[in-house]
């Protein structure tokens, strides 16, 4: 078999983080610094594997793990199966290209940190969703409106992005803002609401036409919102009531039921909407 080779990178800044098995400093990483459950941080969780017959360290934390990846490792979980699969490929894919496997001192971070000033407060939360629903159930006549709705929309961006403490860096992710709606949501959104003339109107109400809506949805907790009502207004099925296990189940259904890729569970649902929107 060919031997995969890779060039040096620039030796790492020391940021603290430690020395790797081979005395170079710890970087931070491709992802930056991520804050763990006992107050570290981790970069870059170095693991050892068999490349090309020799056992070789390459960083478990890399750009192709989800959100629940990274949020079990920052919680202490041990580096799983999948997560290793994924940092195997990342790292087999940059050797190739005669690139080291660890990320050097020019590549910037794609995964924004967990971030307490960007969280969004359950009150202002519940708030803007009253407005935004009640001027979607005016402008369109549908019934959109009501406590069920918002708290299944608590639910989904306690969820989908811890009310916003967790989110990709703007322009690195097809998954957008506080309800890290995807850009191939987006565009189904849209195409529905094509068909509809009110809703329509309604909802370009809330953009900011002077950028696309990809960009738009990054910051734009109303727009963000009104998308993610009409996602589940979309579905057959009416919201269910303010049980959190059914609005959990509802919410992996027909939000997170996208292939492999969707890795939450309707308990981390029932567990993340308790924490962080739930009696707040």
């Amino acid at each position: 078999m060919e031997e995969t080779r890779f060039a040096l990178p620039p030796p790492p800044e020391d940021k603290g983080y430690g020395q790797r098995l081979d005395g170079t400093p710890k970087g931070t990483g491709f992802l930056g610094a991520i804050p763990m459950d006992d107050g570290s941080d981790m970069t870059e969780m170095s693991i050892g594997v068999d490349m090309d017959g020799q056992e070789t360290q390459i960083p478990s934390i890399v750009p192709t793990l989800d959100a629940d990846e990274i949020r079990h490792l920052a919680g202490g979980g041990q580096v799983t199966t999948s997560i290793v699969d994924k940092a195997f490929a990342h790292a087999q894919s940059r050797m190739k290209s005669g690139k080291s496997p660890f990320a050097d001192n020019a590549e910037t971070p794609k995964w924004k940190k967990w971030d307490e000033s960007r969280a969004v407060p359950p009150k202002k939360f519940r708030e803007v969703s009253r407005n935004v629903l009640s001027k979607l159930t005016g402008d369109t006549g549908r019934d959109l409106t009501g406590r069920k709705a918002e708290e299944l929309l608590g639910m989904t961006a306690a969820q989908e992005s811890n009310m916003g403490r967790y989110l990709h860096a703007p322009g690195t992710s097809a998954q957008r803002g506080v309800m890290q709606i995807t850009d191939a949501t987006a565009k189904d959104i849209m195409r529905y609401a094509e068909r509809d003339p009110k809703l329509l109107n309604s909802l370009n109400s809330f953009r900011r036409h002077e950028v696309p809506i990809e960009q738009d949805l990054e910051d734009n907790l109303p727009l963000s919102i009104a998308m993610a009502r009409i996602k589940y207004a979309m579905d057959p099925k009416p919201v269910p009531g303010t049980d959190p296990q059914a609005l959990a189940e509802y919410y992996k259904r027909v939000y997170n039921s996208y292939g492999p890729a969707a890795k939450a569970t309707t308990q981390k649902a029932v567990d993340n909407y308790k924490r962080f929107f739930a009696g707040q």
